[in-house]
């Protein structure tokens, strides 16, 4: 019997098999690049007020909720993606 989340990482591998590589290569750039923004963002104040308008400028750095929905999150997104595409590929 299967679980949950074998059955959950079966599905993307499938999902990801079924792609073009340049949709798999752009796909990966764009989760490189949103992370980067949002990474940087955190540092740069300047950068960040334009990048995160929707929170108050001094929200940045010190609001949890929103480090984590627009930070960490994708961060974990992007690396499990590009751990992903690395399996696939190096087999």
């Amino acid at each position: 019997m299967e679980g949950w989340y074998m059955r959950q990482l079966r599905q993307l591998s499938e999902l990801l098999d079924s792609m073009p590589v340049w949709v798999q290569f752009a796909i990966a750039a764009g989760l490189i690049a949103y992370s980067f923004v949002s990474v940087y963002g955190r540092f740069n104040l300047q950068f960040g007020a334009k990048a995160f308008s929707n929170i108050a400028k001094n929200e940045i750095r010190e609001n949890k909720a929103h480090i984590f929905q627009y930070t960490v999150i994708p961060l974990i997104v992007t690396i499990g993606y590009l751990v992903l595409l690395a399996v696939k590929y190096a087999a």
